[in-house]
């Protein structure tokens, strides 16, 4: 027989049993728990003083927030912190027009070009820039000015995002300039131009009652085996030269530049097609001299 100092006293405890007990081993204090765990049956004498306090006494367990809150440490790890941030990056928007800005523009057109093929001939993205005709004038207006102008940009933003598809990135690129990646090739962005163009001609602003229109140039961007970084740099540089030419036409005209050799092509407009013949714009666009001064002999 063995017999605790504090404790009850315990009969016919195998040496197994005996020895957990006396290290303090987590043992059930009933015996009915006892005698599940242990072969030999455990009877127990009730102490004379209740080792447990009554029911109502007992401390409640903290709620499952405050013991979540205990294990979580001080600060959190660097890692969670660097895919935060990458995350914000990748998706921060402009404030005023609510679309993405240039750096998260840029994150997301390098990883959709890396997910499609790095040698795409032709290329099946297209890039395309356009910015507002006469945007400073529209900014400096005497009835309003640079709110006026930030009126325009939103209306534009929000027409920019109803014109292009849903796998199609936007941006706002700075100032009124505006950027676009598109899955098609740049030879099929006739319709994209058509409705970017098309929508921002309706555009019926309280803060501004003249008509808005926007020029376009357009150019194919594939990765190939150089960095994202020399590939958006040539992209861009032929998607804004054929801005340039857009812009050095007249308002509201569209050009893409397909490949590296500088030449910029002239889209036109969906009522421009079924008026003059394509020659005949052409000739207007590059001989406005010539064609005036023959109108005129007529």
């Amino acid at each position: 027989m063995y017999e605790h100092v504090d404790g009850p006293k315990l009969y016919e405890v195998p040496p197994l049993e005996q020895r957990l007990l006396e290290r303090g081993a987590d043992v059930p204090a009933y015996p009915d728990h006892l005698a599940e765990l242990f072969t030999n049956q455990v009877a127990l004498e009730p102490p004379a003083e209740a080792v447990f306090p009554p029911e109502s006494e007992t401390v409640p367990a903290p709620p499952p927030s405050v013991e979540l809150m205990a294990e979580l440490p001080d600060e959190p790890p660097q890692a969670s912190l660097e895919i935060l941030w990458e995350d914000l990056k990748y998706n921060a928007l402009d404030p005023l027009t609510e679309i993405l800005g240039r750096g998260a523009f840029l994150l997301q057109v390098e990883r959709r070009l890396k997910m499609k093929s790095r040698h795409d001939d032709p290329p099946s993205h297209t890039l395309a820039v356009f910015d507002v005709d006469h945007f400073k004038r529209i900014n400096d207006a005497e009835n309003g000015g640079h709110p006026v102008g930030d009126a325009v940009l939103v209306a534009i933003a929000q027409t920019l995002k109803t014109s292009v598809r849903a796998n199609d990135i936007v941006a706002r690129l700075g100032g009124d300039e505006f950027g676009v990646l598109m899955q098609t090739p740049p030879e099929e962005g006739k319709a994209f131009a058509d409705r970017l163009r098309s929508g921002i001609g309706k555009l019926a602003l309280d803060e501004w009652r003249e008509p808005v229109t926007v020029s376009i140039g357009m150019a194919g961007i594939a990765l190939g085996d150089e960095t994202f970084e020399k590939v958006w740099e040539k992209a861009y540089g032929r998607a804004d030269t054929a801005l340039y030419v857009a812009k050095n036409t007249r308002d509201n005209a569209a050009y893409y530049i397909s490949d590296g050799s500088g030449v910029a092509t002239f889209y036109p407009s969906n009522e421009e097609r079924t008026g003059p013949s394509r020659l005949r714009q052409v000739i207007d666009v590059l001989f406005p001299n010539w064609t005036n001064n023959t109108r005129n002999s007529r």
